[in-house]
C-alpha cells in the first residue's frame, strides 16, 4: 500500500438527445474513420516498399497533410486533437501486433465504431454540477449525470453506440490509500457480467461474447481493476481477483511482477 498515489477512473454517460450536435459528430466519426484507414494504407504501402513502419509522429504528420490537402481538406473541421488520437489508437494496435499480442490491424468499415477524443484539458471542460462538457468547435453538450464526478477531468471521449451518443470522462484523482491488484484479464473480462474471453477485446473496443456489452477497452479494465482494489480493501479482494478469471478457456496463472494499483 502507498500513500498520495495519483489514479485514474472513468465515468461513462448517456448525451442527452441533440440533433444538431449529433449530425456533427456523425460526421466526425466518419472523418476519423477516414483517417484510420488512410493511415493503416499508408503504412500498408511502406511496408510493401520495403520501408520502416511509421510511428505516432509520423502519422501525426500525414494527418497535417492530409487535413490541407483540397481533397481531404473536409478533414479540418474535425478536432486535431481527435484524429491525432485515431492515429495514437492505431499505433496503439500495431504496436500490440509487432508483440504478438493482438492481430493485424483492420480497415474499419462504415458503423464501426470509433471514439472521437480530446486529450488537452485546455480544450475542453466538464461542468459536473450541471451534468454537460464542452468539446472543441461543436460547445457545451449535457448528459445524464447518472452518477457524481470525482477528481479532474483528464480527457473526454465522445462515441456512438446503438442506442445512442455517450460520452467517458477519464480524471485523475489521489487516494487516500492504494491496494496493489494483479491486472491479469482485467482487459478481457466484461464488467458487466464477469464472463472473460481473449475475443471480448479487439483494439480499443471491448464488446462481450456473452451479455454483448459495449465500453471502450480501457475503461472497461479500469473498471474490472477499481471493483478489485475496493474488494481487497473491504478484505475480500482475494475472491474477487481470483473470480475474475473465469472463461470457457484454460486459466493461465500470471507472474506476480508489474501489478497495477486501485483505489
Amino acid at each position: 500500500m502507498s500513500e498520495g498515489s495519483v489514479f485514474h477512473r472513468a465515468y461513462r454517460y448517456r448525451l442527452r438527445s441533440n440533433r444538431k450536435a449529433e449530425a456533427v459528430l456523425r460526421r466526425w466519426a466518419g472523418c476519423s474513420r477516414k483517417v484510420w484507414n488512410l493511415a493503416l494504407a499508408e503504412q500498408q504501402a511502406r511496408r510493401e516498399r520495403g520501408e520502416k513502419y511509421a510511428g505516432f509522429a509520423g502519422m501525426c504528420q500525414w494527418v497535417t497533410t492530409w487535413r490541407k490537402a483540397p481533397e481531404t481538406a473536409y478533414l479540418a473541421e474535425v478536432p486535431v486533437h481527435a484524429l491525432q488520437n485515431v492515429v495514437r489508437a492505431l499505433d496503439g494496435a500495431f504496436q500490440r501486433f509487432f508483440r504478438k499480442e493482438g492481430g493485424y490491424p483492420r480497415f474499419k468499415r462504415r458503423g464501426d465504431p470509433i471514439g472521437l477524443r480530446e486529450t488537452d484539458v485546455k480544450c475542453f471542460a466538464v461542468d459536473a454540477a450541471n451534468g454537460r462538457l464542452r468539446f472543441p468547435k461543436v460547445g457545451w453538450l449535457r448528459y445524464r449525470a447518472s452518477r457524481p464526478i470525482e477528481g479532474r477531468p483528464i480527457t473526454v471521449t465522445l462515441r456512438a453506440e446503438a442506442e445512442g451518443w455517450y460520452v467517458s470522462i477519464a480524471c485523475a484523482f489521489e487516494p487516500k490509500a492504494l491496494e496493489l491488484v494483479h491486472p491479469a484479464y482485467t482487459s478481457q473480462r466484461c464488467h458487466a457480467c464477469g464472463h472473460t474471453h481473449a475475443d471480448n477485446r479487439k483494439g480499443e473496443v471491448f464488446r462481450c461474447r456473452s451479455c454483448g456489452h459495449t465500453d471502450h477497452a480501457d475503461v472497461n479494465a479500469a473498471k474490472n481493476i477499481l471493483a478489485a482494489g475496493h474488494a481487497v480493501l473491504a478484505g475480500d479482494g482475494q475472491a474477487l481477483v481470483e473470480g475474475q478469471v473465469q472463461s470457457d478457456r484454460p486459466v493461465k496463472r500470471e507472474p506476480t511482477e508489474g501489478l497495477r494499483r486501485a483505489a
